[in-house]
């Protein structure tokens, strides 16, 4: 037996917890009569050992939520809820939490130990890319940190699939402009092939009009379709050539889209960056403050400390700065209150 497994032991404790240490018989409201006596006497020790845990550590925490699991699994559809607020008192969300954590953290109870249980519960509910980058210290272990980080992966999804609708659109509207161009080179083509027989029947009508001696006079009706054909051509070359404009210029659009659906995933990646360093600035900035010394205490500095603080006054002299330059380039407005 794995002794580190919550589904193994109940914090600590071998032995099944007697029913009758956490529910009387006569306080039960859940409908346990419409059990088979295997089931009743399962849920009923579960029960037990679930109100146990309740002292709401990582390890109970795990193992509360594998008992939540087992009798989910054994209840018949729709009397789980049922009897996790009857019998446990617990709310769904706080049942949620449980069940979270035992399926995230069930085999890393080594993790799950060095976090503050709400932090735990928060982390349990976050997609596992998230986890994995608290668990590498890339996003503090904080719930503000965790839900910025959540926010973040999910605006990136949101503006992932927003880019993806409009490349689909542009995409669409660049496939119907193609379209219609070829359809209007086609009829310019044709056009011109018209205007060629055409202008070689006026040839051949001046030719013989010439061989018979006479003055080449050429039907007002040939005219017409010439001039026809000469109009409907420049018209058609006008239209083509605006097409391959909008075509070019949807390609740029769509490019850009594309390279800007690509820089979505740094974006994320620089913004969780630097909340982690400034929370560590932040973090170390209160502790060096923290520890201001007193008259008597600077007395006992040596020439290294005192080097070290004008250090520290210089990097500071470059933060502000830094600030500075943020705000006079950054296009967001900080209403301070």
């Amino acid at each position: 037996m794995n002794h580190d497994d919550p589904r193994s032991q109940t914090s600590g404790v071998a032995q099944p917890i007697p029913i009758t240490e956490q529910i009387q018989p006569d306080t039960l409201s859940f409908g346990y009569e419409a059990l088979s006596p295997q089931d009743r006497a399962f849920v009923e020790q579960k029960t037990a050992e679930t109100l146990h845990l309740l002292r709401r550590t990582a390890e109970g925490a795990i193992a509360i939520g594998y008992n939540l699991q087992a009798v989910r699994e054994r209840l018949p559809h729709g009397q789980f809820m049922q009897w996790v607020q009857r019998e446990l008192g617990m709310r769904r969300q706080t049942c949620q939490n449980f069940l979270n954590v035992a399926s995230a953290y069930g085999e890393r109870l080594h993790l799950a130990k060095q976090l503050p249980l709400k932090v735990l519960y928060e982390l349990a509910a976050a997609p596992e890319a998230i986890r994995q980058q608290v668990e590498t210290t890339q996003i503090p272990t904080t719930i503000d940190a965790i839900r910025a980080a959540k926010a973040d992966l999910k605006a990136a999804q949101e503006a992932e699939m927003q880019a993806r609708r409009e490349t689909e659109v542009m995409r669409q509207e660049l496939a119907n402009l193609q379209a219609r161009s070829e359809e209007i080179e086609r009829a310019r083509t044709d056009a011109q092939e018209a205007l060629f027989h055409l202008q070689g029947e006026r040839q051949s009508w001046e030719q013989e009009m010439h061989e018979e001696g006479k003055e080449p006079i050429i039907p007002p009706d040939i005219e017409q379709r010439l001039h026809t054909l000469h109009t409907q051509i420049e018209t058609l070359t006008t239209q083509r050539d605006a097409l391959s404009a909008q075509v070019a210029k949807m390609g740029e659009q769509m490019r850009g889209a594309v390279l800007q659906h690509n820089a979505l995933p740094a974006a994320q990646k620089f913004r969780q960056r630097w909340r982690k360093v400034a929370a560590d600035m932040l973090l170390s900035g209160t502790q060096f403050i923290a520890q201001q010394p007193s008259p008597l205490e600077l007395e006992g500095l040596e020439m290294e400390d005192w080097t070290t603080l004008e250090r520290i006054e210089a990097l500071l002299e470059q933060v502000q700065k830094m600030v500075q330059h943020i705000h006079t380039t950054s296009s967001h407005v900080i209403d301070a209150k």
